[in-house]
């Protein structure tokens, strides 16, 4: 999965240089676990095009999230990270192979992505379906 999402990131960074071109806290954690379902997109800085993925994710009221992020064109990866309901960190891939900084508000994560093996800084956004 892992080599099928970099080759994804890979094509679309490729492309993209061959062409020249808060809520509150309580809100989210309250005292039972919220579950989002967000569709998300990665877009390089660098390039042009885009990666499109799901995320499904349960926040507990402790702040830990979990989940699944599922890209449109491979197979589950696991998500763990953790909000403090305004900003919230996210690891995508058994090896973090994606780490996703930002903020979280009304149900839309909102920040940039660092992808293993590039050097580019990507822009993340998930809102809900």
């Amino acid at each position: 999965m892992k080599r099928q999402m970099l080759a994804s990131l890979a094509l679309v960074t490729g492309l993209g240089l061959l062409s020249g071109l808060p809520a509150q806290a309580a809100t989210v954690l309250g005292h039972t676990p919220v579950h989002l379902e967000l569709r998300s997109v990665m877009t390089s800085r660098l390039a042009v095009g885009e990666l499109d993925g799901t995320l499904s994710l349960t926040i507990d009221p402790s702040g830990i999230v979990r989940g699944i992020y599922r890209p449109a064109t491979g197979s589950f990866e696991t998500v763990t990270g953790n909000t403090d309901g305004q900003r919230i960190w996210l690891d995508i891939g058994s090896g973090g192979d994606i780490r996703v900084n930002g903020t979280l508000k009304d149900g839309r994560i909102t920040g940039n992505a660092n992808v293993s093996g590039f050097h580019d800084l990507f822009k993340f956004v998930s809102k809900r379906n």
